[in-house]
Order: structure tokens, then sequence, then C-alpha cells
């Protein structure tokens, strides 16, 4: 087990019969950090993390929570872990706070201070004297974050945890998980289809293709990728002299024209002298706009469109 690291796997493999589904997995998820797990549908995602937290048994490879090796001394390893597999599952003939009650008494050691604090952080506190029955999916997803937080884990998994909610729930799960992350240096593991939400939530993501990993970067790296060249629109009232113009930048390429703006591929570094050049040619620009890949562009390119 390596030092600092939450969560490491290490050649973890699963196979049924003589097909093998995962391929020897080799990863680690640091405290402080949110990491991001996609992968198209029938990857491996959902197995993986079946595997991690002993839902289902790893054909080969180890895998270490906190120090603890899940295969070895389960219980230990599994008590440092919250998590939500898929949907979260309650009862629904019981209200809120019972769930969150029931769950206390099984997790052990949770006082009835950290469930209304749980509860309010996760911002389902207003209706845990409601029966689930009444909840909307949205208000289900919430209250199993709270499930998953009661007992302070070391390890957040999440699995699809943006299903139901609306972009202002988004939004404040966002901010409530990278808050759990930075201040309360907890491990936040995160499975979703959601690849914008996971761009702004992430900060580094793995991807997952055919059962292997293929990639391992933070998320700004990945959607940077190579920029050496970036391709620059400049939105203009004179394309065909600002074209000319710019030939010296473009290493004798054409730039593309239409009736109102070029588009170049540049270095960052040669921008401004770009924008120079034009000003001295006395052609008037109106918008400079610099064009990035996002993390969806990527995970497309990576996975062929994610076939």
């Amino acid at each position: 087990m390596t030092q600092h690291a939450v969560l490491e796997l290490e050649g973890l493999t699963k196979s049924i019969r003589k097909t093998t589904i995962v391929h020897p997995l080799h990863l680690q998820v640091h405290a402080g950090e949110v990491f991001g797990f996609i992968g198209p549908n029938g990857a491996g995602k959902t197995t993986t993390i079946r595997m991690i937290l002993g839902l289902v048994k790893a054909t080969g490879g180890n895998v270490y929570i906190a120090g603890e090796n899940v295969q070895t001394n389960f219980l230990t390893a599994i008590s440092r872990v919250g998590g939500i597999i898929e949907n979260p599952e309650m009862y629904d003939y019981l209200t809120g706070e019972q769930n969150l009650k029931h769950y206390a008494r099984l997790a052990g050691s949770v006082s009835e201070n950290s469930i209304w604090d749980a509860a309010e952080r996760t911002g389902i506190s207003h209706a845990l004297k409601q029966k689930l029955k009444t909840y909307s999916l949205g208000m289900k997803q919430r209250l199993g974050l709270a499930q998953a937080l009661l007992h302070q884990p070391k390890l957040l998994i999440l699995d699809e945890p943006t299903n139901g909610l609306d972009p202002a729930g988004i939004r404040e799960l966002r901010h409530y998980l990278r808050q759990l992350a930075e201040q309360e240096q907890m491990a936040v593991f995160i499975s979703s289809h959601q690849l914008s939400d996971m761009e702004q939530m992430c900060d580094r993501i793995g991807i997952i293709h055919q059962g292997r990993l293929v990639d391992v970067q933070s998320v700004q790296s990945f959607v940077q990728g190579d920029r050496q060249k970036q391709a620059v629109t400049i939105v203009t009232d004179q394309p065909l002299e600002a074209s000319t113009a710019l030939k010296p930048f473009t290493q004798e390429q054409t730039a593309v024209m239409d009736a109102s703006s070029v588009r170049v591929s540049l270095s960052p570094d040669d921008v401004p002298q770009c924008i120079a050049t034009l000003v001295e040619h006395g052609i008037r620009i109106y918008e400079v706009s610099a064009h990035h890949h996002s993390l969806e562009d990527q995970f497309l390119k990576v996975t062929n469109g994610g076939a």
C-alpha cells in the first residue's frame, strides 16, 4: 500500500469462465482529491466498484482502503468507506430520519448529532420527518449521500450521484463534494456518464474501455491535450486581409475563412503577436477566441466514439 493513497488497486482483475471482464487495474486515489471513473456502458465501471466494496469477488489482485486489504481484512477496510452504488436502497415505509437512524445503528458509534449534521449538509434535513415513499428521486439521492457520510468515512464512492437532481442540486452536490475533499481530506471516487459535471468536479479522471484502464490524467491535462497548437478564431470584417497578414504565423498553411472571420492554428505564445500584427495592418478585430476540447470531446476520441 503506497503512503497517502486512501484507495489503491493492485492488478485488480475479474473474469467469468474464460472471459476477462476487467483486465489488471493499477490505480491510486489520494486523500483530498475527487477522482472521476468514466467509460462507455459495459466497460467494467460498476464491476470494478463492486470489487472495491467486496460485493463481487475479484479473480486476482488486491484492493487497499486506508491501508487495509479488502480481501484479507474486510470488516476493517469496509468500515472506512461510504458509498452509493446505482440507486440508494432504503425503506419506503420509514421516514428519512428513521432510515438514517437504522443505518447509524448498523454502522455503530454514530451520534444523533452526526445524523442531523449529515442531513443538513446534504440539504435533506427539512424532509427527515416525511416517509421515504413521498421523496422524489433527487431527495432519495440526497438521503443516500447523508447515509454514506454518517460514519465519517475516509473514502466516499458514488455511482451516478447526480441522478434525479435538478441543475441547482447538481451544482450544490459539486460544491459539497469539493468541500469534503478539500476541507476534510476525504478521497472521493465518482463514476458518472455526466461528463460536463465530471469536468467541473474532478481533479483527475481515469478512463476504462473494454475492461482496460486506458488513461489516468488530471482533468486539466486531459482536456488541454497537446497545447503546442490551438485553433483561434478572429472575428473581423476584413477576413482576406487578415489571412494574408497572418501567413507568417501559420507555417505557410492558409487560414480558414468565412465572410466574417478567420480561423488559424497558433501556439499560445503567438496569439498576442498575431493580434498586434493585425492592428499594425489596420485590420479591425471584433473578437478573438481560442477553442478548447471538452472532457466529452477527449473521452469520445480516446474510446473511439464511446463504442
